[in-house]
């Protein structure tokens, strides 16, 4: 299970493409979730990104991204692991409480990290009301 610190100073992130990441969301997890970020290496966990689940502990994470030489990539899916959404809003990795969106469009091009066809075609066979298009 994730935990973290609810204690912490109160951080804004201020990416004005979060509105433009998602021109129409029609559901998302009430409340929320908390991801574990313990293996995430990047300090932003950007609008947009994938939100994966293990499905023997039901903890929350994302799908691991490397940056090298100016460019953001995911990696693969882990094993025992499956798609569960997209990051609506931008957030520091010391707040890792997030909003997933599970249904609605999302404008693939206006993502920090972009998502390749594979993974779209794959979120979509689990997540048939989440759609990506771009402007």
């Amino acid at each position: 299970m994730a935990i973290a610190d609810l204690s912490s100073a109160n951080n804004k992130v201020l990416f004005p493409a979060d509105s433009v990441v998602f021109p129409s969301v029609l559901e998302e997890y009430v409340g929320g979730r908390t991801v574990d970020v313990s293996t995430y290496t990047l300090d932003v966990i950007n609008s947009g990104q994938v939100v994966i689940k293990e499905t023997a502990t039901g903890n929350y994470s994302l799908l691991p991204v490397t940056h090298a030489d100016g460019t953001y990539t995911y990696g693969a899916l882990p094993a025992g692991n499956e798609y569960v959404g997209l990051v609506r809003a931008t957030k520091l990795v010391n707040d890792p409480f997030i909003s997933i969106v599970y249904a609605g469009t999302a404008n693939d091009k206006a993502m920090v990290v972009p998502i390749t066809d594979a993974i779209k075609t794959a979120m979509i066979a689990v997540l048939p009301k989440l759609t990506f298009k771009a402007d």
